[in-house]
């Protein structure tokens, strides 16, 4: 099959979109839990971040925003190395030049703000792909870096990745395995919260659902009618927002539980569904999409920083539901202020590296 040659517009759209409902989420948890009075996430039990809103467990539940983003990954890489051979050092290089010089630009920011929390060993593995096993605090300024950690890993292993799958059921012994992997952790630890959600052993999965994915949009896209696109895009609409309600109802991070060894399979699949059926109906530039998109790893990266101000000065929107006033206010203020923020870091760090990137071959 001859390589398919469209740019992608809707991804654009869904990772521009996607920065901001992490955004939104981590206000309106943060800044309810402020007006609330808990100062201590030990003593937080969930209830206070349930809805009966289908449309608002959306934000309540906004980190699932995360796994949209790493689904991605997998999805934009395997198509743009479709039926290519991967020089392996240019591989990486790109992928270097594209992450690395904001991720370094917030360790930094943070070390000279914390110097007394500076080590060098820690350092060292926070720049590497050892962030999350012994990482530094330097909140706020690095509370975004965990993802950097696995997307670096990811990185490294693609190309090996892409050539020993060859079909679909490769995906799901390997899927299939790291699920046995974290059931092992869950049985010795009784704990998997924190390895499903911020380690490669819980997130290797949404990369590998993405590929999968990406080559069956490759694959399939053309076979679909518009009219019957269109009604498996409003079915994928539905999907999302009954499993984030049904996550919320649940008690959605705050429960540590044994189903959670595979939950993360399911937002996989739900949002690659959703993501394939986009690009069938909405694959079409959008400039106010096209330049959020190219703002969101800033945003990503900036967005902890600009609330942790808003929270420390409590500058909030008061509302009688406390939740709604959180979730205005990190609309109406935090970001604004880190989309502003985000314009001097992209134009000034990840721009003149992005044009580095653009020359680096395949």
């Amino acid at each position: 099959m001859k390589e398919k040659k469209v740019y992608l517009y809707g991804l654009e759209h869904i990772r521009g979109l996607s920065c901001v409902f992490i955004l939104l989420f981590h206000s309106t948890t943060f800044i309810t839990l402020s007006m609330s009075g808990i100062k201590d996430l030990a003593f937080f039990n969930g209830d206070l971040l349930r809805t009966r809103n289908i449309f608002f467990s959306l934000i309540l539940e906004g980190q699932t925003f995360v796994s949209v983003f790493l689904i991605i990954s997998g999805f934009l890489l395997t198509i743009t190395t479709y039926n290519k051979e991967i020089n392996y050092f240019n591989f990486v290089k790109k992928r270097i030049l594209r992450i690395y010089p904001l991720f370094l630009f917030m360790i930094l920011i943070g070390t000279y703000a914390f110097p007394d929390r500076f080590d060098f060993l820690r350092f060292i593995s926070n720049i590497t792909i050892f962030g999350n096993i012994y990482p530094m605090n330097l909140s706020p300024f690095n509370d975004a870096n965990w993802t950097i950690s696995v997307l670096i890993i990811f990185y490294l292993i693609f190309p090996f990745l892409k050539k020993i799958l060859k079909n679909k059921l490769d995906y799901i012994k390997i899927i299939l395995f790291f699920i046995i992997i974290r059931l092992s952790v869950f049985l010795i630890t009784g704990t998997i919260q924190n390895i499903a959600a911020g380690t490669i052993l819980g997130r290797i999965d949404q990369f590998l659902i993405g590929m999968f994915f990406a080559d069956i949009y490759i694959n399939k896209s053309n076979n679909l009618k518009n009219l019957k696109a269109t009604l498996y895009f409003i079915i994928s609409i539905f999907s999302v927002f009954t499993m984030t309600y049904f996550y919320n109802q649940i008690g959605g991070n705050a429960v540590e539980k044994w189903w959670k060894i595979f939950w993360l399979d399911v937002e996989g699949i739900v949002w690659s569904f959703f993501i394939i059926f986009y690009l069938q109906i909405f694959n079409k530039k959008v400039k106010l999409l096209y330049y959020l998109n190219n703002l969101s790893y800033s945003v990503y990266l900036l967005h902890s920083t600009v609330l942790y101000i808003i929270l420390k000065y409590r500058i909030f929107i008061f509302s009688r539901n406390i939740k709604y006033g959180a979730f205005m206010t990190g609309l109406l203020i935090v970001l604004p202020l880190t989309l502003i923020l985000s314009l001097f870091t992209y134009s000034y760090i990840e721009k003149p590296f992005l044009q580095k990137k653009e020359q680096v071959k395949n």
